[in-house]
């Protein structure tokens, strides 16, 4: 049986991986890279990755997963184009489509909001929400535990809501800069509802 039936047969939806992030890891020397699905089909599959002091060239194959807003998919790539930061990976033996086990986690880099707590408000950037969760980056080390509220501008209209700070730690590609995650708490029913359309809707390039 070959990879590409294996599991869930048959891609529901393409767009549904758009913008979702990927997880890879370099079979020659097993370094972990991250990024966010650009383009894909069982053939092809083209990624931007996060900014990283490793190089990728052509040639290079990497295992990779994503998890999808309705399916997960694995498979074994080859990189076989390079620009900047995006990588083209040829799947010479396919994909594996699967039941997703985790929430898929979309892009929203660089779409701009802030966050309100104890009588101070600081502006973020977002850098991708989920279901429940929102990650961004903030000139401010927040402390973990802290309940906040946030107002985020969309492309679709204003989101806000509240919740709690996971985790606050510097960022590795900006020094001058914190990245949190926050559990979501709180959304009302027409925010909810916005949230779920930003999660699975393709409204940013």
């Amino acid at each position: 049986m070959s990879v590409a039936t294996q599991g869930v047969p048959k891609m529901r939806d393409a767009n549904m991986f758009i913008q979702t992030r990927a997880r890879l890891q370099r079979i020659s020397d097993m370094k972990f890279f991250t990024g966010w699905v650009e383009a894909i089909n069982h053939t092809q599959v083209r990624i931007r990755l996060r900014a990283s002091k490793a190089t990728v060239s052509r040639g290079d194959r990497f295992s990779v997963e994503i998890a999808g807003k309705e399916q997960a998919a694995a498979f074994i790539g080859e990189v076989d184009g390079v620009a900047g930061s995006v990588i083209e990976l040829a799947l010479p033996k396919g994909m594996a489509l699967l039941p997703k086990k985790e929430n898929a986690r979309v892009s929203m880099f660089g779409v701009r909001g802030r966050i309100l707590f104890e009588g101070s408000e600081y502006d973020v950037t977002l850098v991708d929400i989920s279901d429940n969760g929102l990650g961004l980056l903030t000139k401010s080390n927040l402390e973990r535990g802290t309940v906040i509220q946030f107002e985020i501008s969309t492309p679709i209209g204003e989101v806000r809501g509240a919740g709690e700070i996971r985790y606050c730690r510097a960022d590795p590609d900006a020094p001058t800069q914190f990245r949190a995650g926050i559990l979501v708490s709180e959304l009302d029913r027409i925010e909810r509802a916005r949230w779920n359309q930003l999660l699975n809707t393709t409204l940013l390039p």
